[in-house]
């Protein structure tokens, strides 16, 4: 009996050292990682975007009020570098992401007023997204917890293209007299008339979607997430266009010492060589002298190179003293995303009507009705701006205030993805001492370099070797 039992004994601890070690050689599941947590204002909403290293994270709503709420997150984990915490950005007070044990986060909000949040996930890179709205009239999203979207079908991919021609640093120099004058803007299109609304949610929502909603009521009016359309094969460098605002008889802004035309150029020079030093990256300048060059000539060199990305350098300004710090826009086809970026693009575009009396910028004149391709570029030219702001933010030249939209007439390009670089305020004084130095401009221009950088990156599409 001993013998069966010792016998016995040691078929069990034989087993028992199997089973463990068995479970020893199993892999953990790894937590997905957080890279970075950032925003975007628009009009209708403000956006948190946590972008993931890959998909599988799990989330749910732990607590939810008028005016906050509190997400909890598994299996997922801070990256080494992304922002934790955001404050008054649009309509969020505070936002704070934390460790919630071992493999967890939790995200807290708080919002100025009482408003409705969605929430919803992406692919293609992954993203969590949650937006927070003005609240509706059937109250406050206080109640059952949200639910992730339903992706789109896939859309149809647009029409091959041939190779790029080859491209050569450009310096146009018609005169054109161009004043920050007080002028009418050019009216907003509106969707519900000329531009379909799905293409209209395009310019409102950042990153990869147009218009997404966590609601599945088949009356909703608004559409569901898209994702990035394919890009026909192209060949050689990725072609960024430079553009210095201002110039020749127009100084831009000005202040004690300082022209923003002078720097607007400068930067746009430093930045062209931070460019022609990167691998399969061939920058073009609109100006590399002191002269004035149309504003829709601007952007017609952008896409006769068939420019995978526009950038246009300015210096900002305002009546109140203490506004300061960089800002990133692109084009809004809704309107701005506030007051001071209306007021912005109205004296930036006043010089249309100086310096081309017959060149009408009317809404019937612009080419709107988008296709898919087109509303396409509007959702790069947001992707492109986040990025470029992060790398400001990252380098401590910028507070993350979100990417903001406004109708300036050099971002209007149907085909090209395009943002628009206010470096500083020539009306702040701490502002405009930083922009009157090389030091502080050279960093400008290498922050700007490597936004570029990582928008190719991360979401341009491959290039094939010449």
């Amino acid at each position: 009996m001993n013998g069966f039992s010792l016998k016995r004994l040691a078929i069990l601890a034989g087993l028992t050292l199997l089973v463990q070690t068995c479970v020893s050689v199993v892999p953990a599941v790894a937590a997905i990682e957080v890279r970075e947590l950032r925003t975007g204002v628009t009009p209708e909403r403000t956006r948190l975007v946590l972008d993931l290293a890959s998909e599988g994270a799990t989330w749910r709503v732990a607590e939810q009020t008028e005016r906050g709420a509190v997400v909890l997150f598994a299996g997922v984990r801070l990256g080494d570098s992304a922002t934790t915490n955001l404050e008054s950005v649009g309509r969020i007070t505070t936002a704070k992401l934390e460790a919630e044990g071992d493999a967890g986060l939790r995200l807290a909000i708080q919002m100025s007023a009482a408003s409705d949040i969605r929430i919803f996930t992406l692919s293609n890179p992954p993203r969590w997204v949650l937006d927070v709205l003005p609240a509706s009239a059937k109250g406050s999203a206080g109640g059952e917890p949200v639910k992730a979207a339903e992706p789109a079908p896939d859309e149809p991919s647009s029409k091959s293209e041939e190779s790029r021609p080859g491209v050569a640093d450009g310096s146009t120099g018609p005169a054109e007299s161009r004043k920050r004058v007080e002028e009418a803007a050019p009216q907003a299109v509106s969707p519900s008339e000329t531009v379909p609304e799905a293409v209209a949610d395009a310019a409102a929502e950042a990153k990869t979607e147009i218009a997404a909603t966590v609601e599945t009521d088949a009356t909703s009016s608004e559409p569901a997430p898209r994702e990035l359309l394919p890009e026909p094969e192209r060949r050689g460098p990725r072609v960024v266009v430079i553009d210095a605002g201002h110039g020749g008889e127009d100084p831009g802004a000005t202040g004690p010492g300082l022209r923003e035309k002078d720097v607007c150029l400068d930067v746009a020079r430093r930045l062209h060589r931070a460019l022609s030093a990167m691998e399969g990256v061939h920058p073009v300048l609109t100006r590399s002298r002191d002269v004035i060059v149309p504003l829709r000539q601007r952007m017609k060199l952008a896409e006769e190179v068939e420019a995978d990305l526009f950038v246009s350098i300015h210096v900002n300004a305002a009546e109140a003293t203490d506004a300061h710090g960089v800002e990133v826009f692109f084009l809004s086809l809704r309107g701005a995303s506030d007051e001071a970026s209306r007021e912005l693009a109205k004296a930036e575009n006043a010089a249309l009507a100086v310096s081309s009396p017959e060149a009408s910028d009317a809404p019937q004149e612009l080419p709107f009705n988008l296709s898919l391709r087109q509303s396409d570029t509007l959702i790069r030219s947001s992707l492109a701006a986040e990025a470029v702001l992060n790398s400001f933010v990252e380098r401590d030249l910028a507070e993350n205030r979100g990417v903001r939209q406004a109708a300036f007439v050099v971002l209007k390009s149907v085909q090209v993805p395009s943002i628009l670089v206010e470096l500083g305020f020539a009306s702040n004084a701490v502002d405009r001492e930083k922009l009157k130095k090389e030091e502080h401009r050279q960093q400008l221009a290498d922050a700007l370099g490597q936004g570029v950088k990582a928008y190719f990156d991360r979401f341009a599409p491959e290039r094939s070797a010449n």
